[in-house]
């Protein structure tokens, strides 16, 4: 699919004035319990709360570090400044092909992520020979392509499109309107359009494929279906090209939700780009829980 038949898909239309209403305030309330004071900076036990999706990016925490100095990032406006900087590196690294600066960025990346330490994440990437610099390049190309087709990527110079956790992170550094979609922006989404789909008055078994967004994590804690069968599929290998759409779709979609926001005056003093950076914290944020 498209772009432009993405937008004019009258399901995604109306899902976003529903995330315009979900991002001003009590437009969607939504709460989890902390299960580790580390990684969620509240007590283990205590109750997270939220009531917008903006709220819950002002509430970002994501204890990390990169950079040759491993200097600690937690909030959204640490965290911001350290991604500008490793995006802008990146950038400048592929523009002069320098191969091993390339790798050294997209390490720091993963790092921060928390997913380098993972053998098979970005594998190719720490292959000696692998042409990081070719590829990323064919990879932004595809990306910043006016004839993206969501369901059919191609890349140039024969290269085939890879995906995981940790890439997804090295695209969005790369490409300004690409979003991280991880297991809690999906499980995020995946709880929006749930709600979305009832208080429209349907049955969720009949939730559009475009809605069923993918998730992980943990079965009890993290899982959007609720105890219902599967309407909103797991991450999963076998599932890999669906991921990758989704993350095409996913950041039109998010881009798009920026400008309203920015249209309708609920944001002000920010670039699309930081809009959508926002809104992709809050749903970061938003997916560390189902309700419990």
């Amino acid at each position: 699919m498209l772009r432009t038949e993405y937008y004019k898909t009258a399901v995604i239309q109306d899902f976003l004035t529903f995330l315009v209403k979900a991002c001003k305030d009590n437009g969607f309330i939504h709460m989890w319990t902390s299960f580790d004071t580390k990684s969620t900076g509240i007590k283990k036990g205590q109750i997270w709360r939220c009531h917008s999706i903006l709220d819950a990016a002002d509430k970002y925490y994501w204890p990390a570090s990169a950079g040759k100095d491993k200097a600690k990032v937690y909030s959204l406006a640490e965290t911001s400044l350290l991604l500008d900087d490793l995006s802008a590196q990146l950038q400048r690294a592929i523009q002069v092909s320098d191969t091993e600066l390339t790798k050294e960025i997209c390490n720091s990346i993963l790092y921060w992520g928390g997913v380098s330490r993972y053998p098979n994440v970005a594998k190719d990437f720490r292959q000696v020979n692998f042409p990081i610099v070719d590829y990323l390049n064919a990879v932004l190309s595809a990306l910043a392509s006016d004839e993206l087709d969501s369901e059919n990527l191609r890349l140039a110079n024969g290269h085939t499109f890879k995906f995981d956790s940790g890439l997804t992170k090295i695209y969005a550094l790369l490409y300004k309107r690409f979003i991280i979609f991880d297991s809690r922006v999906g499980c995020a989404l995946a709880l929006l359009a749930r709600q979305f789909w009832s208080t429209s008055g349907n049955d969720i078994s009949t939730l559009p494929k475009s809605l069923r967004y993918l998730w992980s994590g943990d079965q009890t804690r993290r899982n959007p279906n609720l105890g219902e069968k599967t309407i909103f599929p797991k991450f999963a290998k076998n599932k890999s090209v669906m991921r990758i759409q989704q993350n095409i779709e996913v950041s039109w979609l998010i881009w798009a939700l920026a400008e309203r926001l920015l249209d309708e005056q609920l944001v002000s003093g920010l670039s699309t780009e930081q809009v959508s950076r926002q809104i992709e914290a809050g749903l970061f944020m938003i997916g560390y829980g189902v309700y419990n």
